[in-house]
């Protein structure tokens, strides 16, 4: 069984080289061992990076906790990457990069992101997703960027419970 965070639904092509990190609220401590991404068509040599962020605590993506390796993400339907972590209570940011080629994925719309605290009606301009450039290789160990990205698709990343 895979979760992922956000509600709304729909398929969207992420910027090729943007990398996205999402919140998601972890309730307990939780082991997983795959990390996907639910690819719907097809383009060639595309690929991407998932991986999961620790929050600073100050409500932005801070340690890198796991990344997968690369993926082929050139064929439709659900790809997974092996890893092995445990991700603690709290806010963890799930990140994705399309690297090489992007394809079409499923996303989250601004309207079924999660909304900050404070704000007292939320309108489908304001979501809360951070971005950063990387061009290829592996993610960086520490997020660097405190961009946040106004209403769009978000990359909607799963997670598998070990």
């Amino acid at each position: 069984l895979y979760y992922a965070g956000g509600t709304t639904i729909a398929l969207a092509t992420p910027t090729l080289s943007l990398l996205y990190a999402f919140p998601y609220l972890i309730g307990k401590p939780t082991a997983i061992d795959r990390l996907a991404v639910d690819v719907s068509g097809t383009i060639a040599n595309a690929t991407a990076r998932l991986g999961v962020y620790a929050d600073t605590g100050e409500g932005y993506p801070g340690a890198l906790l796991v990344e997968t390796a690369l993926l082929d993400t050139s064929a439709a339907g659900l790809i997974a990457g092996t890893v092995s972590a445990t991700l603690p209570v709290g806010i963890a940011w799930f990140a994705y990069v399309a690297q090489t080629a992007a394809a079409a994925i499923r996303v989250t719309t601004a309207t079924g992101a999660h909304y900050p605290v404070g704000v007292v009606t939320p309108s489908s301009a304001i979501q809360i997703v951070y971005t950063d450039t990387l061009a290829s290789g592996a993610l960086p160990a520490t997020w660097t960027s405190t961009v946040a990205t106004g209403a769009g698709n978000v990359p909607k990343v799963y997670f598998r419970a070990a």
